[in-house]
């Protein structure tokens, strides 16, 4: 009897915390929950208006996704070899961010800094040529629609610069950064990110030579673009005569490691094996104590206490610890999925705490009965 009552409190033990487990598991529900579009941010990044008078015997454009992998601005560098066919005169080269705000933008005419003005315009305003485009390729799926934050904004910001282009040959260079949208749908465990470079106001360029286009990502990322580029290692490049498109438009992702793919799959396993061999673990204990004809009940509460503890401790971590292994910043979190799956694992553990003990006693007592029937 004093067994049967140590064996009891352990349980009861066990018990509490199973309880407290479910406790910050809910806890962490309001966090999960916050469930808005499936895109967030986004800035316009385009090609200058401004140059129409002007040719553009070649550009070197760099995309450099490596800030991503911080949740940071992606940075662009646009180096124009400009050749004025007559004589100098000044521009107005206009940069569109469609975004409340113009971000770091720096221009320099052959090594010397432009200095900018800033102003806000109608979004309405702004020519077709502008606006982003409808789509950017996917990694597991179809085209994944675009929709940049300010693409519903009423003002949208501008840069404009107004440098003396020299006649003849010059260089002319823009560096900025530009916020990419954040994707998460699609299902990945990892957000997408999606960046589109307008190409169109090219087109009503004097005229357009080469275009050399480089894109730098974070180690190992995926990536997907269109038009296609050639990818050695992190970087993609691509050589193009005039304008290949009316955009270069990009989607990436951190890939999930190993070790994440081996936890989503080991514990979900692992749960329903723990489910299958503690209802059996639990009619055997109780048809043995039955047969016994003593401390059947406290037996029952004890193995069921601890198979709901087990079934707790095995089921969250199968929920939490496979995102806890993702790159940091990149989990997708998106959805209401994981706080029902929380609560779900909750009531599951209080369910098995309710079988567990019914099951034990149930044997229990037939068990007790056959026993009592033998002569």
């Amino acid at each position: 009897m004093a067994n049967d009552k140590l064996h009891t409190l352990r349980a009861l033990r066990a018990g509490c915390a199973a309880a407290l487990a479910s406790l910050c598991a809910l806890a962490t529900i309001p966090a999960l929950a916050n469930v808005g579009p499936p895109m967030i941010g986004g800035d316009l990044v385009a090609e200058p208006t401004g140059l129409e008078s002007i040719d553009v015997t070649g550009e070197m454009l760099e995309i450099d996704l490596r800030p991503l992998e911080q949740a940071q601005p992606a940075r662009i560098s646009a180096t124009y070899q400009l050749d004025n066919r007559g004589q100098g005169r000044e521009v107005e080269l206009m940069f569109v961010t469609l975004s409340p705000r113009v971000s770091s933008f720096e221009v320099t005419l052959n090594g010397e800094y432009i200095e900018p003005n800033t102003r806000q315009i109608d979004a309405t305003s702004l020519p077709a040529t502008w606006q982003p485009p409808a789509q950017t390729p996917g990694l597991n799926e179809a085209a994944i629609g675009y929709f940049p934050t300010g693409k519903v904004n009423s003002e949208v910001a501008v840069a404009l610069f107004k440098p003396d282009i020299p006649a003849g040959p010059s260089t002319l260079t823009v560096r900025y950064e530009a916020e990419a949208v954040r994707y998460m749908g699609g299902g990945l465990p990892t957000d997408q990110w999606q960046l589109a470079y307008s190409l169109a106001p090219a087109r009503s360029w004097a005229s357009f030579g080469q275009l050399n286009v480089s894109v730098l990502v974070p180690p190992g990322w995926q990536i997907a673009t269109e038009p296609p580029l050639t990818r050695q290692g992190d970087a993609l490049s691509g050589t193009f005569n005039g304008v290949p498109a009316d955009a270069i438009a990009l989607t990436a992702r951190a890939p999930e490691p190993a070790l994440y793919r081996i936890a989503a799959l080991v514990l979900p396993v692992l749960l329903v094996v723990i489910l299958a061999g503690g209802l059996v673990a639990i009619l055997r204990l109780g048809w043995l104590r039955g047969r016994g004809g003593k401390g059947v009940v406290l037996a029952a509460l004890g193995m069921a206490l601890l198979w709901a503890a087990l079934v707790l401790v095995i089921g969250l971590a199968g929920v939490l610890v496979p995102p806890s292994l993702l790159p940091p910043l990149q989990a997708n979190d998106y959805g209401y999925e994981r706080a029902f799956t929380l609560i779900g694992v909750v009531v599951l553990a209080g369910l098995a705490a309710i079988v567990g003990f019914a099951s034990a006693v149930l044997a229990g007592l037939l068990a007790r009965g056959r026993a009592q029937a033998q002569p």
